[in-house]
């Protein structure tokens, strides 16, 4: 089935978008370091990669499936100009029952799988589809693709989980401590004081594992869950203070650079993997 798409295969909507890639010589500044509010479904198939998702560090195997959930932060590291070649699906959890959404957010997030596997033949089925059919019926397909991924995980990816990740503790503490309280006005300083570590030394280690600061980590945290706020009606104003930003004048300029689009509850696109 592989063999029947082309070196890139992409199609879009407001709450889905598929993305086959397969790069030579790929630059890896264009690869994002990112997170957003929806689901992401990748399957690597070749290249030298090494993916982070949050404080864990794994290295990729042929017919890895990443589950990567609403607001985990991650990226690829590409560790050299292999060919790389990956499919992905982003979808909205609009998308989903609230019983699939349950059962998709208690799914592991690494999984082992082979070539022959049902959810492998169903996803590259998906992009053969949206490179052959008319406009309406890719978009009627999309409807659909959500909940049978969804089935096809909890139903065949039980057993397969992968335990080649390394996590650094001094990185798992600082983001789930960061996760547990970003919406609080903190600072490096209260950052140190808990962690018990030189804030230039959290610093430095965050840096080299997440490729960004942790003041840019807490940031877009935020941005995201203020965004959740307001596409479920929340005012700005108000998402602005419950996401733990000190002012609005930030909040607007970091929500439009980071969103292309001032606060609203318009849905916007993801970026790009």
């Amino acid at each position: 089935m592989i063999n029947k798409l082309n070196k890139k295969s992409f199609f879009t909507t407001d709450d889905f978008r598929l993305d086959f890639r397969s790069d030579e010589n790929f630059d890896p500044k264009l690869l994002n370091k990112h997170c957003h509010l929806s689901y992401e479904i990748y399957l690597f198939y070749e290249g030298d990669v090494n993916y982070i998702i949050e404080s864990s560090s794994i290295p990729m195997h042929p017919y890895y499936l990443l589950v990567l959930k609403p607001s985990a932060y991650h990226y690829a590291q590409l560790l050299s100009s292999k060919l790389y070649k990956r499919n992905v699906i982003h979808f909205d959890q609009s998308l989903l029952t609230p019983e699939n959404n349950k059962k998709l957010l208690e799914t592991p997030d690494i999984i082992s799988l082979t070539p022959e596997h049902p959810l492998v033949a169903f996803l590259e089925s998906v992009a053969v589809l949206l490179n052959s059919l008319q406009y309406n019926e890719k978009v009627e397909l999309t409807k659909y693709v959500p909940t049978h991924i969804t089935h096809l995980i909890t139903t065949f990816c039980n057993e397969a989980l992968i335990t080649d990740n390394t996590t650094l503790p001094i990185i798992s503490k600082v983001v789930n401590y960061l996760n547990n309280n970003f919406k609080q006005p903190l600072n490096l300083n209260n950052l140190a004081e808990e962690m018990f570590f030189n804030k230039y030394y959290i610093c430095h280690v965050f840096k080299k594992h997440m490729g960004i600061s942790v003041i840019e980590y807490m940031r877009q945290k935020r941005l995201l869950y203020a965004q959740s706020l307001i596409e479920k009606g929340v005012s700005a104003t108000q998402a602005c203070e419950e996401a733990g930003f000190s002012n609005y004048t930030t909040f607007y300029r970091s929500y439009k650079q980071f969103f292309d689009k001032i606060p609203s509850t318009q849905k916007r696109n993801d970026p790009t993997q």
